[in-house]
């Protein structure tokens, strides 16, 4: 078991089955900071064995929620939400594994205009079935705390950490972590 240190949100992604396929970064789009209830970026997948995380940061008031996530129409998986403080300002975490290739468009729906950034991540060689392979959800109590440490614990080997986190500066990365924003 490998300690961590983060802030938020935590999954972790296996790679494929067969020998020559290695979990390899693809690319990563993002919606900058706006209000409002329907952000639509595009973002291009490539490669095979696609996988497409979608992490989208909502400063919103109590009774506000994101209401889904899509790829090329597809509806993406909720797979994490982590509050801030109660209510639904915090970070969520969307998964599509094997989403369409080429460039497309990821549109988040919130049902009332809300502050947010979202950020798009696409990864290839990840296996198609089975995923997320883990998944923590925890912070620090509230969004001007500092630093968490924790554990998470990868079912697969060869598996990557995949980390969302409200913004903020001065975020850093531990021993043999890569930032990519």
């Amino acid at each position: 078991m490998k300690k961590i240190i983060v802030i938020a949100l935590f999954l972790v992604i296996a790679s494929s089955i067969t020998a020559q396929a290695q979990i390899a970064f693809d690319t990563t789009s993002n919606f900058p900071a706006a209000t409002t209830s329907n952000a639509t970026f595009s973002h291009t997948t490539s490669g095979n064995d696609r996988i497409l995380f979608v992490g989208v940061w909502v400063n919103a008031n109590p009774g506000n929620n994101v209401t889904g996530a899509t790829y090329a129409g597809i509806p993406m998986v909720q797979i994490g939400h982590h509050s801030f403080g109660g209510g639904n300002a915090g970070d969520n975490v969307f998964m599509l594994v094997n989403p369409a290739l080429g460039s497309n468009n990821v549109v988040v729906s919130l049902d009332s205009a809300q502050n947010i950034s979202v950020q798009s991540v696409s990864y290839t060689g990840a296996r198609q079935t089975g995923q997320p392979d883990n998944f923590v959800s925890y912070g620090p109590g509230g969004p001007t705390t500092g630093i968490v440490t924790n554990s998470i614990t990868t079912v697969a080997d060869n598996s990557w950490l995949v980390e969302w986190n409200q913004p903020r500066t001065g975020i850093v990365s531990s021993s043999g972590s890569v930032i990519r924003i």
